[in-house]
Parts: C-alpha cells; sequence; structure tokens
C-alpha cells in the first residue's frame, strides 16, 4: 500500500501487488473481496498488478520505488495496470 496525490482528497490508498507464477489476479474481485471484509471507506480506490515488484538486495520491498514508478506512470485511479515496476531499479525475487 502506497499513498499518491489526489486533488480532491489530498492523497490516495494505492495497492500494488505481485501475482504469484501462472496465477491471475482480477482488481474487481479483490476489491469486492476487500470490501465485503473491511468495508468501503478501507477499500483501496486504485489497485496495480505488476508481475515484480522491487526490492532491495536484502528483500524488502522498495515503497519509495513503487510511488515513483506510479508518480511518473500518471496511473489513473481505476483499473488495474499490469508492468515490470520501475525503470532503472533492480528486481529481486522475494527470499523465502
Amino acid at each position: 500500500m502506497v499513498g499518491l496525490p489526489d486533488d480532491e482528497w489530498g492523497e490516495r490508498v494505492v495497492a500494488v501487488l505481485q501475482a504469484q507464477a501462472e496465477r491471475t489476479l482480477d482488481a474487481g474481485s479483490l476489491k469486492a473481496f476487500v470490501k465485503e471484509r473491511i468495508g468501503s471507506v478501507k477499500t483501496p480506490k486504485q489497485i496495480e498488478i505488476w508481475l515484480d515488484l522491487p526490492r532491495s538486495k536484502v528483500g524488502k520491498v522498495l515503497k519509495t520505488a513503487i510511488k515513483a514508478s506510479l508518480n511518473f506512470l500518471g496511473t489513473p485511479s481505476g483499473p488495474a495496470l499490469v508492468h515490470r515496476g520501475p525503470p532503472g531499479y533492480e528486481v529481486h525475487p522475494p527470499r523465502r
């Protein structure tokens, strides 16, 4: 979850998810699932589905890189966008 600038509210919550290999995610289904469990107020207005998340060398997700990439792309609030992560960042697989 990251916060991005919003003209109306000041900031909006964006959920950025990484799908497991060979699995598909549907943003509409995810929103409905979350809304049913925690309510519409806490449900992210935008869900991004990425193939890879930018990670540090120790495996931590780089939220600043995600935020910078979303600001660079100028993503609208609405349907999910699938891409490989921000340009210029190394993508490290998660440690298990």
